[in-house]
């Protein structure tokens, strides 16, 4: 069983912290492999690499049977698959419920949750941006008109009423970005681009960044994983890496989080039975009891 996430409780705390690794990989039509073994090493190495949550682009994974294929392979029945894109549960603690798939297939949206809730609930987001130009313009435009992305549900700040991470294959490279000028018709890539800047933290971002493509003698830096600020002090780690590139020109990225949970305590105490012969207990519980009632009415 391939997992990452574990528990800890010291003797003197309520206190448990879990983790939780999330990874994004631009798998290079995986599901089209030419060879089963190549499909099956692919996969093996990915679940070896001790994730929770896999999000995948360019899948090519819509056929019923080919995510079947994927699920057994991933040896799990927790997952969301698109022909672009999939989110994939390696740990049998954390359930995923898909909550959208666009219309084109290039963005799934899922809450992942801890079947011993071991954290809050949060939103997964993987993308897979056209590699066109004009065609990824008009995806951009499209996403940002989603309820998901609007001011309401995420500010500025990124502490809005959901934490998300949010992974993928952007297909830009966020070095070469410039604001626009004032006045400048901004085209809905760049307002995109905005829009990430002031409402999430990227996670995996070095100065110069580190490349996540290469095909030949091209590399760029197009693959991310970002997050809303309220999960960013549980950010511990990310890293890229390189894998094979007879499986993939892209690389994989990870990100670490380590989250606080109060909700495991020491568990419930049986009081002496006797108690219930003692006037006085019986009177102050009952009246400790009317009080908390009162209050929470």
């Amino acid at each position: 069983m391939v997992t990452n996430l574990s528990s800890t409780q010291p003797n003197n705390s309520t206190i448990k912290s879990s983790s939780l690794r999330i990874s994004s990989l631009n798998c290079r039509s995986l599901s089209k492999s030419s060879s089963p073994s190549t499909r099956q090493e692919f996969v093996r190495y990915l679940r070896n690499q001790s994730l929770d949550i896999l999000t995948l682009q360019e899948t090519n994974a819509g056929d019923p049977e080919m995510q079947h294929t994927l699920n057994t392979l991933f040896n799990t029945t927790s997952t969301s698959w698109t022909s672009h894109c999939g989110i994939v549960s390696l740990n049998p603690k954390i359930t995923l419920t898909p909550t959208l798939i666009t219309c084109d297939q290039r963005m799934i949206v899922c809450e992942i949750t801890h079947t011993q809730r071991m954290f809050d609930p949060i939103t997964i987001i993987t993308i897979y941006a056209p590699a066109q130009s004009a065609a990824r313009k008009i995806f951009y435009d499209e996403i940002l008109t989603l309820p998901l992305f609007s001011s309401s549900s995420l500010d500025d700040q990124g502490s809005g009423d959901q934490s998300i991470i949010l992974t993928g294959d952007f297909n830009y490279d966020l070095s070469r970005y410039r604001p626009p000028s004032e006045g400048q018709n901004v085209s809905g890539q760049r307002r995109w681009i905005q829009h990430i800047q002031q409402s999430f933290v990227n996670c995996i971002s070095p100065d110069p960044a580190l490349r996540t493509f290469q095909r030949g003698s091209v590399s760029s830096t197009i693959d991310y994983i970002y997050t809303t600020a309220d999960l960013q002090p549980s950010l511990t780690s990310s890293h890229v890496e390189y894998v094979n590139h007879h499986w993939t020109d892209h690389a994989l990225l990870v990100s670490s989080f380590r989250f606080q949970s109060t909700r495991h305590g020491k568990g419930l105490w049986r009081a002496n039975p006797r108690l219930i012969n003692n006037k006085f207990f019986v009177s102050s519980l009952n009246n400790g009891l009317t009080r908390l009632c009162v209050k929470d009415t």
